[in-house]
């Protein structure tokens, strides 16, 4: 009797590249599927978790996924995952704190403002800057021109934001907090943090006759070629305010949306923009030189929604624009008690939840790069940063 034959030999492995080819495509709202990769096997993991590859991964997909968006509620930050990303939660910091609320997430980061006190001080208004992906948690110290202020609003960017950066794999580096307010003597201050130096810059003042308006703390800013742009005097005007030259001045809407909801925007081209809604219609407006070298606004579109949600979504009750996601196109809108998102590439409309615990005006999408770090993906701990943001 013969023998059986031998097993047939195991196919060659792939080559790394092959294999590094095949993950970089990898959707990059779904940072669990890498995870999953890096678990099958140690070549993998190293391949997953090395630079060469995140590199890679940054490069051809360019734009950062939104992994889900923040809002405050009555009693703490909330996180809503859209992808398969959780974050971490927030460690260090030295603040006793109470209801951290987000005010601002950019470039990988999140701006947290609360009420609390540090050892040995009165309790007062506290600000910290939060990295979802690593959980770090980095206090920022109240500047004493805050304590002047009738209203304001702020801003968390990356520290090389004057253009030295891509804003893609940014988000463990230095970083600064903007601050915008006015105060009772028609004055517009503005002062700058810096994580690098701990300090607050000297604060700039403008004598802009806002005349009792007031910065809408809750309404997401802005940010095109180095300046950013924040909702002003009743939803009439923006508030322009260059990083670098501390420069502010006031941009005038046009008449028709003057005292309704206003949403600044990035349009895809990179310009400014603004939207509004008015019933079951939204409109999209983009800053654009005029022919004799002065600025304008052209409306570039209408969204009717009564076309693109079921008939229960009631649009025409009560629509507010809330937030907006650049680079991937999304819109956050509310009706009555529920928020939903519009995709304005595909025109999908999507509920996302009930919005009843919401206590702030305005949703934060949170913008980053994701991949596995070696130490979590060979133990089995779950994903973790090891790039980031925009």
């Amino acid at each position: 009797m013969e023998p059986p034959p031998p097993p047939p030999r195991p196919p060659p492995a792939l080559p790394d590249e092959l294999v590094e080819e095949i993950l970089i495509r990898s959707p990059p709202d779904d940072p669990a599927s890498l995870v999953r990769a890096a678990l099958v096997c140690k070549r993998w993991c190293r391949l997953v978790s090395g630079a060469g590859l995140r590199r890679r991964f940054i490069q051809i997909h360019r734009a950062p996924p939104m992994l889900g968006f923040l809002f405050g509620t009555r009693s703490r930050t909330r996180f809503v995952p859209t992808s398969t990303f959780r974050p971490r939660p927030p460690h260090g910091g030295g603040s006793f704190w109470r209801a951290w609320r987000p005010i601002d997430a950019r470039h990988g980061r999140v701006l947290l403002h609360g009420i609390g006190s540090k050892p040995g001080e009165p309790i007062g208004d506290l600000f910290a800057v939060w990295d979802p992906i690593t959980g770090d948690l980095r206090d920022v110290p109240t500047p004493r021109e805050y304590l002047k202020l009738r209203c304001w609003t702020a801003a968390v960017l990356c520290a090389a934001a004057g253009g030295a950066c891509d804003h893609l794999d940014c988000h463990c580096g230095s970083f600064q907090v903007v601050i915008v307010g006015c105060d009772d003597h028609e004055q517009t201050d503005a002062c700058i943090y810096s994580s690098v130096t701990g300090a607050w810059r000297q604060p700039a003042f403008s004598q802009l006759q806002h005349h009792g308006a007031f910065l809408y703390m809750e309404a997401a800013s802005a940010f095109v070629s180095n300046t950013l742009y924040f909702v002003f005097g009743a939803g009439s005007n923006l508030l322009e305010y260059n990083v670098a030259s501390q420069e502010m001045s006031v941009i005038d809407l046009p008449p028709a949306y003057s005292g309704q909801y206003v949403g600044c925007i990035t349009t895809e081209d990179g310009r400014l923009g603004f939207a509004t809604a008015e019933y079951s219609k939204l409109y999209w407006w983009s800053r654009e030189a005029g022919h004799d070298g002065d600025d304008g606004w052209t409306k570039t579109r209408v969204i009717e929604l009564e076309k693109l949600v079921p008939a229960d979504a009631h649009f025409s009750i009560s629509l507010q624009l809330v937030g907006f996601a650049d680079g991937v196109g999304v819109l956050f809108v509310v009706t009555g008690d529920r928020l939903f998102t519009i995709d304005l590439k595909s025109n999908q409309v999507k509920k996302v939840c009930n919005v009843t615990d919401i206590c702030t005006s305005n949703i934060f999408p949170y913008m980053s790069f994701f991949t596995p770090a070696p130490p979590v993906a060979s133990m089995g701990e779950g994903p973790r940063a090891a790039s980031s943001s925009a």
